[in-house]
């Protein structure tokens, strides 16, 4: 699917993550997959989920993932933080939507995905990037004042009590500039057949008639000549690579070594 399509306008994005992410669960039997900040709103229903797939749901936050079904397996870490032990080598996907910006340090959290994910494994997420108008005001301002400013020109967002609309910090960590730019810290993390999407535009100005049609001018020239530095959102899909070409990393995570000095080896 992304290898199909590179450069496609922002209200895309939702259904050709979805449509990647079918795709990349169909290559495996059974898939264990987890999904990254899925919180009290995954992206798989109890209705929707494919049958045979093993879901996994991760939240720093224990309250987020309360109100999830039983049949969806719960899993309260960072992920930038520690990988738990019995959770290493266990995925076949991992993936996260909207979820990657909110990240301080994405090295870090790369490395945790690459310990996470079996070989052959793949990852794919879905978020915003730098550098758009909007999303660069959002870094630049401080938290308070970019808060209420998107609390004041989108009616659907707001402090409702629910995490569902809220805003949480964005840093943007390894989600700046072009795409190949954000392809190659994957490449750095060691996966390989790294591939994105960039889409482009937003509805921000939405209230703001004559802002809104600047915006949509500039989204199809961004999107016609593939200047990727403007996109708003990006997708990327890569591959745990499988075989001698795996490197160190990958022997190292499937020795018998105690857990702690297994993750401390792999981060060398």
């Amino acid at each position: 699917m992304i290898a199909e399509m590179t450069h496609l306008n922002a209200e895309l994005a939702q259904d050709v993550f979805h449509q990647s992410l079918m795709e990349i669960l169909a290559r495996y039997e059974s898939p264990n997959i987890m999904e990254l900040g899925g919180g009290g709103r995954p992206h798989f229903s109890e209705q929707n989920l494919p049958r045979g797939v093993k879901y996994y749901v991760n939240d720093i936050d224990s309250k987020e993932l309360s109100t999830l079904p039983s049949c969806f397996a719960r899993e309260v870490f960072d992920a930038a933080g520690k990988v738990p032990c019995h959770l290493v080598g266990k995925f076949d996907v991992v993936f996260s939507r909207m979820f990657a910006e909110h990240i301080r340090n994405s090295h870090r959290m790369d490395e945790n995905i690459f310990q996470l994910l079996k070989p052959g494994g793949t990852v794919l997420h879905l978020a915003p990037k730098l550098y758009s108008a909007p999303l660069l005001a959002n870094w630049l301002l401080p938290e308070g004042i970019s808060k209420s400013v998107l609390y004041l020109i989108d009616e659907r967002r707001g402090d409702t009590g629910s995490s569902k609309h809220k805003k949480f910090p964005a840093f943007y960590s390894g989600l700046r500039g072009r795409a190949a730019t954000i392809e190659h810290r994957f490449v750095r993390a060691g996966f390989g057949e790294v591939k994105s999407c960039a889409f482009y535009g937003h509805d921000y100005y939405r209230k703001f008639p004559m802002l809104d049609r600047i915006q949509h001018g500039v989204r199809k020239l961004c999107r016609d000549k593939k200047i990727s530095l403007f996109a708003t959102l990006i997708i990327v899909e890569a591959l745990k690579k499988v075989g001698p070409d795996v490197g160190m990393k990958n022997f190292l995570s499937t020795q018998g070594l105690p857990c702690d000095e297994r993750q401390e080896l792999m981060r060398l």
